[in-house]
């Protein structure tokens, strides 16, 4: 590396889990090969830009080290063995109130949980640097790296709160909210201990062929679009839990909303355009309806952070129809998804 900084957070990559702190060897190169670029071009910023990305990543190592040293899982109850202490925090939190579930949360999981949001700041600043400095074309390849990198942590974010919101709702079946706890505890734990990436496949496929699928609109019926996602690797579970409840119209709506980019309410409107001329045009669409903004640019940093907007919508539409019993979808496509991945162990 060319920097030469003091506080350079160095690491050797474990052969067990294949990471150095809290990043993976391969993030761990990147962040290396993007110092060496930032430190050798010719911008007044570049010496800022580069001590500040050393220093957010020394913050990030000591949480890390720090959360290291915190109990394990379950260890405040009195139990012979590990697998029984997890056991009985489990059914601590199975038993409270959805309001306070996550002050209920061992200090470790607590940090896990902090780190993911962490991360995600810190690759989103990682890319700001490039575009600062005007490499982010020059260095094309190791851009679409970060962007990828600041996906898998935002994956990681909508995973926890589909498990969360899983979790705390007494609608659902005992057991699937008891496998859902173990799962988002499991999350959280390991994002503490190393580099956990990938966590739920199934759904993140989903999540990238969303983000890569071409939105037609046209008759609004879908098809279109949801052969798109298939062709951009959606697993074939999603089409097969559509298949099954075609005749809910609760989560005909909600995958409305997913593959259409809008919530049910905008999809009324464009539905009332559809039946006036027959189609619906691509120009109708508002951008933020998909997690959008309204300018001449998109970075690649926000168009990323747009997939989360465009979940975190949908989430906060759903509970808001819960709570005051308007009509509409009261769950994320999402959310429906993963309880079906969850009881069909999928």
């Amino acid at each position: 590396m060319m920097t030469d900084s003091e506080n350079f957070p160095e690491g050797e990559c474990s052969a067990e889990d294949e990471s150095v702190g809290p990043f993976t060897c391969i993030e761990y190169s990147t962040i290396e090969e993007c110092l060496d670029i930032l430190a050798s071009c010719d911008v007044k910023s570049s010496d800022y830009l580069v001590k500040m990305v050393i220093e957010k990543m020394d913050q990030l190592f000591k949480i890390h080290a720090l959360a290291l040293q915190m109990p394990e899982l379950g260890s405040e109850f009195e139990a012979s063995t590990k697998d029984e202490s997890f056991r009985l925090l489990i059914n601590d939190l199975l038993k409270g109130n959805p309001e306070d579930f996550e002050l209920k949360l061992p200090i470790r999981t607590i940090m896990g949980k902090a780190l993911i949001d962490m991360e995600i700041s810190f690759w989103g600043y990682l890319w700001y640097t490039l575009s600062a400095t005007d490499m982010e074309k020059s260095a094309s390849e190791l851009s679409i790296s970060i962007q990828n990198f600041l996906s898998d942590r935002i994956f990681n974010k909508m995973t926890a709160e589909l498990l969360l919101s899983v979790c705390t709702n007494y609608d659902v079946e005992p057991v699937t909210r008891k496998e859902a706890v173990k799962y988002l505890l499991t999350l959280w734990e390991d994002t503490s201990l190393r580099a956990m990436r990938s966590f739920a496949p199934l759904m993140e496929s989903i999540w990238r062929a969303r983000s890569q699928a071409k939105i037609i609109l046209g008759t609004m019926m879908g098809i279109r679009e949801i052969l798109d996602l298939l062709a951009h690797g959606a697993t074939p579970h999603f089409l097969e839990f559509l298949s099954k409840n075609s005749e809910n119209q609760d989560i005909i709506d909600a995958f409305r909303e997913f593959i259409f980019g809008a919530t049910y309410e905008e999809l009324r409107l464009k539905d009332e355009i559809q039946k006036k001329d027959g189609v619906v045009c691509k120009e109708c669409e508002d951008p933020e309806c998909t997690g959008g903004i309204r300018v001449d640019y998109e970075s690649p940093r926000e168009s990323t952070l747009g997939i989360y907007r465009f979940f975190n919508k949908r989430r906060l539409e759903a509970v808001g129809r819960q709570i005051t019993g308007l009509p509409g979808p009261k769950r994320t496509a999402e959310e429906y998804l993963l309880i079906y991945f969850i009881e069909n162990k999928l």
